[in-house]
């Protein structure tokens, strides 16, 4: 069956999410104030912000409700709502979980309710470089991105900065107590679950990738920290420069900061830019401008070893081609990096930063 035979249309969405929140909080007169309304962005996800009228306390506030798409696993919803409170526990800029709803049929995917943070995406508007905007615009963008990429860099590294100074155990221990297994969110965990994962879907051609990895750990013992995994300025929410939030956590994991530094340049590196094909080389030296500004700025405040950094980027790349493949496979939508524009630009940076040659079928 199909993604789009089983994801309910929005309205339905609306009124499913409001029956289960009146019977989940025994609130059956409960209504919205402001009705859900879908926001763009998450290739896994649907994301809807919404408020209610005279709400229970836990419920009080601006909200979201992020639906994983139906060929997820529910299990994520449970990591990214552990992870955030803990998160919010230690004082970082993560936004609270507020109500977890693990069955996929009320909503057509597990979902979770959380606060909505205000502020407005630290490179809100540059998305417009790298997907399909007029040429008018794209050149107005040109002339305004270097006055305002260092000021960006700067928040961007200082908000990897502090997560990765934060304390790894509570973490961890808040994991484990929500019976997550360790495989969901320990690097050794995730490097095995891709090794699965290309014998399963029998991809032959990945895994010479794979032993690479494997036989290339950096072999200096780095101290735990909290690694995002896709922590780039679109993900995070500042106002007057301050970060408010830090969003979209599906993707973190326990290991050494400069696993979570390799996927900041590699997710961006390899991005696909649907624009012009004369304005391409500009725009790609201009994405090379701002990870030099932000390694620049994350540099001067937490140094890490740079072959650390190259090896994590080979991580970051080889997880997208798996979880674009495995994606295929289920029918999902198409992400940046799953058309085969965006594979390729995978395999040449695999290849570039280990010297291994991958192939994947079209």
């Amino acid at each position: 069956m199909a993604i789009a035979d089983v994801v309910p249309p929005d309205a339905e969405i609306a009124d499913r999410l409001l029956a289960h929140l009146r019977t989940s909080h025994a609130a059956p007169a409960l209504a919205y104030a402001e009705p859900p309304s879908r926001l763009t962005g998450g290739f896994e996800t649907s994301i809807f912000r919404f408020r209610l009228d005279d709400p229970p306390a836990a419920l009080a506030g601006p909200l979201i409700v992020r639906i994983l798409r139906p060929y997820r696993d529910p299990i994520q919803i449970r990591f990214e709502a552990a992870l955030q409170n803990v998160l919010v526990a230690l004082d970082y800029a993560a936004p609270r979980a507020l109500l977890v709803g693990g069955d996929p049929s009320i909503l057509g995917g597990a979902f979770m309710v959380m606060q909505r943070v205000e502020g407005r995406p630290l490179a809100q508007g540059m998305d417009g470089l790298v997907s399909g905007a007029g040429v008018g615009r794209i050149v107005r963008l040109v002339v305004d991105v270097p006055r305002t990429v260092e000021r960006m860099a700067r928040t961007w590294a200082e908000a990897q900065a502090r997560l990765h100074a934060l304390p790894a155990e509570p973490v961890l221990r808040a994991l484990r107590e929500a019976g997550l297994s360790s495989d969901a969110f320990t690097y050794e965990g995730r490097l095995a679950s891709i090794g699965r994962a290309v014998d399963e879907l029998r991809l032959a051609g990945l895994k010479p990738a794979v032993a690479w990895l494997q036989a290339n750990r950096p072999s200096a013992a780095a101290a735990a920290s909290v690694c995002h995994g896709d922590l780039h300025p679109l993900n995070i929410l500042a106002v007057d420069g301050k970060v408010t939030g830090v969003l979209d956590w599906g993707n973190t994991l326990i290991g050494d900061a400069a696993l979570d530094v390799g996927s900041t340049i590699a997710g961006i590196a390899t991005t696909p830019i649907d624009v012009p094909r004369a304005l391409r080389p500009m725009v790609r030296g201009l994405l090379r401008y701002a990870l030099w500004r932000y390694r620049r700025a994350y540099s001067r405040m937490r140094p890490v070893d740079p072959a650390a950094v190259r090896y994590y980027q080979v991580f970051r790349c080889l997880s997208h081609l798996v979880g674009a493949l495995r994606s295929a496979g289920q029918g999902a939508p198409a992400g940046a990096h799953h058309l085969p524009g965006g594979r390729l630009l995978l395999i040449a940076r695999i290849r570039k930063l280990s010297g291994v040659a991958v192939a994947v079928q079209s």
